[in-house]
C-alpha cells in the first residue's frame, strides 16, 4: 500500500494564476494607488480569513484612498483582469484521480474572489472536497487550518501531500505530519512531482 493517498492542492499559483498587478488597467499613478488600497493594505488578507465581512473591508480599502473609489471598485469587481486558471489544472486533476488519488484543496482564499470571479475555481465539482480560509476563519500556516482539514475529511497526515508555492505553508504542512512540496510552476515542478509520487 502506497504512503500518499491524497493530493492536497493550494489554489492561487498553483492551480490559478493571480497577479494583483494593474499598471495595464489604470494609468501609472492610479496603479500604485490602487494596489496599495486593496493589497498594500493588509485588508486582501483579511477577505482571506473571512473574520470581518467584506463589505467592511472594502469601504476601508476605499477609505484609504476616496478619490479613487470609482477604480477601487471597478478592479474589485473585475478581478477576471488579474487572474486566470491554468490550463493543466483540470488535465492534472482529472490525471491524479485516475490513478486512484483523491485529490483535495487547501487554500487562503476570500469569499469575494469566488463570487466575483467563479469560473477560476470552476475544477472544485472534480475533487474530493477540501477547505477555503474564508469560510473556517482559519488561514495557512496556522497549524489548526491542518488540523481542521484532517478531521474534516478523516484523513491521516502522513497520507497526504501538500503542493503549495509558499514555503512557510509546506513547512506548516510537514510540520503537522503531512508530506509536502514547494510548487514553483508547473514547467519544473510537474515532473517532479509526478516522480516523488511514483
Amino acid at each position: 500500500m502506497r504512503a500518499i493517498k491524497n493530493i492536497v492542492f493550494d489554489i492561487g499559483m498553483v492551480l490559478i494564476g493571480w497577479y494583483p498587478k494593474t499598471d495595464a488597467i489604470f494609468e501609472g499613478g492610479i496603479a500604485e494607488i490602487v494596489e496599495g488600497a486593496i493589497w498594500g493594505s493588509g485588508l486582501w488578507d483579511q477577505m482571506d480569513y473571512g473574520l470581518v465581512d467584506e463589505h467592511i473591508l472594502i469601504q476601508k480599502m476605499i477609505a484609504i484612498a476616496p478619490r479613487y473609489e470609482k477604480q477601487i471598485t471597478y478592479m474589485l469587481n473585475n478581478l477576471q483582469l488579474i487572474s486566470c486558471q491554468f490550463d493543466y489544472a483540470k488535465p492534472w486533476i482529472r490525471e491524479l484521480k485516475d490513478a486512484g488519488y483523491k485529490v483535495y484543496y487547501l487554500s487562503n482564499y476570500s469569499k469575494h474572489l469566488r463570487r466575483t470571479v467563479p469560473a477560476l475555481t470552476d475544477f472544485v465539482p472534480m475533487m474530493d472536497g477540501g477547505i477555503f480560509s474564508s469560510d473556517v476563519k482559519l488561514m495557512k500556516p496556522d497549524n489548526r487550518i491542518y488540523e481542521l482539514f484532517c478531521d474534516t475529511f478523516n484523513l491521516n497526515p502522513g497520507e497526504c501531500f501538500m503542493i503549495d508555492d509558499r514555503k512557510v505553508n509546506i513547512d506548516a504542512a510537514i510540520a503537522y505530519g503531512m508530506k509536502g512540496y514547494r510548487f514553483e510552476d508547473y514547467e519544473h515542478s510537474y515532473g517532479e512531482i509526478m516522480q516523488i509520487l511514483s
